[in-house]
């Protein structure tokens, strides 16, 4: 068994033996009971945690302190593993129980812009209606207020506010931010590291 006592973050408090990973947020007035239960040998049973017979595998990346649990079909938990994460990883490579598969790949292409991509997209929309909706207003044109509240009413006021030319600054303003941070994560490209588990 080994355990890691963080002060900070989501988990403060990660033990793993060789049937389950717990993982557990006490309030600060019971990490030292827990941590007085672990080093006695006992396993508090306050902890929750995931066997290793239902995880597929454990994802993270270079950029992130968190791990991802995969397990049975189409679940997943997050670890929240702070400066540890290292240590954690290195202990489940060397499990002798389990005996995961250890792989280290560059993060997919399609994984860094997907997202981004598709925020530009659904901005240019949004920005091309308002504007749209800005120009009409600035021509004259009425529009009638009804009582909807939905996205539609809420663009109309946004041009009726901003008017054509602060809607577009703002459209392609957030375009910029988000095309910049896309390059700025393709440039610093992620490392995924990833333990795969066998089906037992």
């Amino acid at each position: 068994m080994k355990y890691w006592i963080n002060e900070k973050g989501n988990d403060k408090v990660i033990v793993i033996n060789d049937q389950v990973i717990y993982n557990n947020n006490p309030r600060k007035s019971k990490i030292y009971e827990i941590h007085d239960q672990l080093r006695k040998g006992f396993i508090p049973f306050t902890l929750t945690g995931t066997a290793f017979r239902y995880i597929s595998k454990i994802v993270s990346n270079s950029k992130s302190n968190k791990l991802t649990i995969y397990y049975g079909e189409k679940n997943k938990v997050e670890i929240d593993a702070q400066g540890n994460k290292a240590q954690i990883i290195q202990y489940l490579k060397n499990d002798p129980v389990n005996k995961p598969i250890y792989q280290e790949f560059p993060e997919k292409w399609y994984r860094i812009i997907g997202k981004p991509l598709l925020a530009i997209a659904v901005i240019g929309l949004i920005t091309a209606y308002t504007y749209q909706l800005a120009i009409n207003i600035e021509r004259g044109y009425i529009y009638e207020i009804s009582s909807d509240r939905g996205i539609g009413m809420m663009l109309l006021g946004l041009a009726e506010i901003l008017g054509s030319t602060k809607v577009l600054a703002i459209g392609i303003a957030l375009s910029i931010i988000i095309f910049y941070s896309v390059i700025s994560r393709i440039i610093s490209k992620r490392t995924i590291q990833q333990l795969t588990y066998r089906k037992k």
